[in-house]
């Protein structure tokens, strides 16, 4: 699964630099991002396992859900 998520970003990100929508402010957000994504790693691996599946599952959809709404919100609005 990890896998298939850097993949399709870097597919994403290497069409943005051939387009010439890959700016400098759009690397520096994206770095601005990764602590974010370091700490949500860091939580996930230390709760994997000890919580279960069902409420993981349901945690996991409602991330997922909420980052696909503000997405859509944004895009939409």
């Amino acid at each position: 699964m990890i896998v298939t998520f850097f993949w399709s970003s870097s597919m994403v990100a290497f069409a943005a630099m051939v387009t010439g929508r890959f700016t400098l402010p759009t690397a520096a957000l994206a770095l601005s991002c990764y602590p974010a994504l370091a700490l949500g790693n860091a939580i996930g691996s230390k709760l994997f396992g000890h919580v279960n599946e069902a409420a993981w599952r349901a945690v996991t959809l409602l991330i997922m859900a909420a980052a696909a709404l503000g997405a859509a919100y944004r895009v939409l609005g």
